[in-house]
């Protein structure tokens, strides 16, 4: 537990600078719309339940294998190496389904060569249009990547909060904002506070599974 009355940090973290979120990307051939209609889909012959992620042991894997529980549907993930070989296979309809960042899937559910049926945020996706929440689809189940600064164990406080505030200047930059956006990624300065009950948040909810 950081001790904040310290001269020094006994933590390395120094603020959050990004995040992601992502989406479920469907067949466009599939008869669905929703999550409530891709159940139905895949409990009719569980056989189809199978999705596709860049990769195994990426928080995509592990999404799907959530929303499978969730659903009471048993889904095989179907690894692949890296995002591109995924997305081809979905548009062909080589699999069924996908788990990408949102921003994959965004020109071609735009072009209608696949269909995004929710998306795993607590707000609206920056990256996508009139997709709702899956948590609005009664699919209990919100995440985010993320990415931050560290810096080495036992920094003086005062260093830390140097950085913090140089960092969290950069982030809302707008010419920083919009630079993330187009690389598929929302800035997000915070604390390290903050950045320590998002690292906390997510061990505790993904740790066991």
């Amino acid at each position: 537990k950081r001790d904040w009355s310290s001269d020094v940090c006994s933590s390395d973290l120094l603020s959050l600078v990004a995040t992601s979120d992502y989406a479920i990307g469907i067949d466009r051939r599939i008869p669905a719309t929703n999550m409530k209609e891709l159940t139905a889909w895949l409990k009719a012959d569980p056989k189809r339940a199978s999705y596709g992620t860049p990769g195994a042991g990426a928080l995509t894997h592990f999404l799907g294998l959530e929303i499978g529980r969730l659903i009471g549907v048993e889904m095989e993930h179907v690894p692949y190496r890296g995002s591109p070989p995924v997305v081809n296979d979905l548009i062909a309809g080589q699999i069924p389904i996908a788990m990408l960042s949102t921003s994959e899937f965004t020109q071609h559910h735009e072009a209608g060569t696949l269909r995004v049926i929710g998306t795993f945020t607590d707000a609206p996706s920056p990256f996508i249009k009139n997709v709702a929440l899956l948590k609005d689809q009664g699919i209990d189940l919100s995440a985010e990547g993320w990415y931050a600064f560290y810096g080495p164990k036992n920094m003086p406080r005062e260093l830390v909060m140097q950085l913090n505030k140089v960092i969290n200047e950069m982030v809302n930059e707008p010419a920083v904002k919009q630079r993330f956006l187009a690389m598929g990624v929302a800035a997000a300065g915070t604390t390290p506070e903050e950045l320590t009950r998002v690292q906390r948040r997510d061990k505790e909810f993904w740790g066991p599974i």
